[in-house]
């Protein structure tokens, strides 16, 4: 006698295989971002890039074009971000602690608030 298969299972299974590879797919562009950002970000052109609460610590930014990126609560502590444009990027919540940010550019035009953070004079 030849065994059943349950359908119900396998059309939940082929639904499920789908929701996961439409999320992986949806998560690639921002993993190909992130791959060239920590470990090929020099003279890298990431304008606009979404780089939101990413590991970043230690990568080499030098050169880079940041303009725009969404860098929010990203660690870049101990990042080497000399001579990068900054222009109109959003570091607030980014940790910099040790960063170099010589010769960077657009300084004045970024977000480098931290809300989480009190300040006292």
């Amino acid at each position: 006698m030849k065994p059943k298969t349950n359908r119900v299972a396998w059309g939940m299974a082929s639904v499920l295989a789908a929701v996961l590879l439409g999320g992986i797919g949806l998560l690639f562009p921002w993993l190909r971002v992130y791959w060239v950002a920590k470990f090929n970000g020099q003279d890298a052109d990431l304008p606009g890039a979404m780089l939101v609460r990413a590991p970043l610590q230690g990568a080499c930014l030098w050169g880079a074009n940041l303009s725009g990126a969404k860098l929010m609560g990203a660690s870049l502590a101990g990042a080497e971000l000399s001579d990068t444009n900054l222009a109109g990027a959003d570091l607030s919540g980014a940790s910099l602690a040790g960063a170099t940010v010589v010769g960077a550019t657009g300084l004045s035009s970024a977000n480098l608030l931290c809300p989480a953070q009190t300040w006292t004079v």
